[in-house]
C-alpha cells in the first residue's frame, strides 16, 4: 500500500493507485477515512476528484465482473431471513454514508466560496451579538 511508502508532497500519484482508491470508495469496501489513512492522502477532495475522473471506467469494469457497487445498498438474498435490526442497521449505514458525502460537498463549497469571494462564511464565535430591538434604548 502507498501508506507505508513515503511520497513527496505534490508528487503525482500513479494511475493504478488512483484507480484502486476510486474503486475502493465507489464499491464501499473502505470508507473515506480508512482510504485517507491507508494511502497517506491529506485531503478528501483529492479522492473525490479521482472518483469523478475515473468513475465511468471503474463502473464499466465492475459491471463486467457483475459485482454490486455498494455492499450497503445490496438487496438481501431471498433465501436468507433478514432480521428487522439488520435491515434497520443497513438503512442507517446508507443514510450515514450519504450524510458524510453531503457534509464533504458543503465543506468544499464553503471553502471554494471563501477563496473565490474573499469572504469569511464560517461562523466566527468571537463575534459580538447584536442588541435586540428595544433593549438599552430610552423610551
Amino acid at each position: 500500500m502507498l501508506g507505508q511508502q513515503e511520497r513527496k508532497r505534490g508528487s503525482r500519484t500513479p494511475k493504478s493507485v488512483r484507480l484502486e482508491v476510486a474503486e475502493l470508495f465507489i464499491t464501499g469496501k473502505k470508507d473515506l477515512w480508512e482510504i485517507k489513512r491507508d494511502y497517506n492522502i491529506v485531503t478528501s477532495r483529492c479522492i473525490h476528484n479521482w472518483v469523478r475522473k475515473h468513475e465511468s471506467e471503474i463502473r464499466e469494469r465492475l459491471s463486467e465482473k457483475i459485482v454490486p457497487l455498494s455492499p450497503v445498498m445490496q438487496e438481501p438474498i431471498k433465501n436468507e431471513t433478514v432480521s428487522p435490526l439488520e435491515s434497520e442497521n443497513k438503512r442507517l449505514k446508507e443514510m450515514l454514508y450519504h450524510s458524510n458525502l453531503k457534509i464533504d460537498a458543503l465543506e468544499t463549497l464553503i471553502t471554494l466560496a471563501e477563496k473565490n469571494y474573499q469572504v469569511s462564511i464560517r461562523k466566527n464565535f468571537a463575534a459580538k451579538q447584536s442588541k435586540r430591538y428595544g433593549e438599552g434604548t430610552v423610551k
